[in-house]
């Protein structure tokens, strides 16, 4: 029985990332010619607020050029997958749903991380 239930335990945690009430927000990467915050940094603001990541990926805005000059934006992304409840505080922390992207016309891809995983 006790297999049974961590058998159970470990298939609903598989299956978190489909939950309906999960959503994805994002915050902009390093800019060019700096370090940025890296993927585990990014997700640690969240989980010391009490957001829990369901996971974490890096992506690139879509539809978008950027100029080549240091400081200015790459854009790159920080994604994490969290619950829709906690999404007020997660606001509040600097993060946005990924949504504004598609909502202005532009996009995003999810993609390997680089620099700063």
């Amino acid at each position: 029985m006790k297999h049974a239930l961590a058998l159970g335990t470990l298939l609903l945690a598989a299956c978190a990332s489909n939950l309906p009430d999960a959503t994805l927000v994002f915050e902009n990467g390093a800019p060019q010619c700096e370090p940025g915050v890296s993927l585990d940094s990014s997700a640690r603001k969240l989980l010391d607020a009490g957001v829990d990541v369901l996971k974490s990926s890096c992506g690139t805005q879509t539809g978008v050029g950027y100029a080549s000059v240091c400081g200015g934006l790459s854009g790159e992304l920080l994604v994490h997958e969290i619950h829709r409840v906690d999404l007020p505080e997660a606001e509040r922390l600097g993060f946005q749903e990924i949504d504004v992207l598609v909502d202005a016309g532009t996009g995003y891809q999810l993609a390997a991380c680089t620099g700063n995983p």
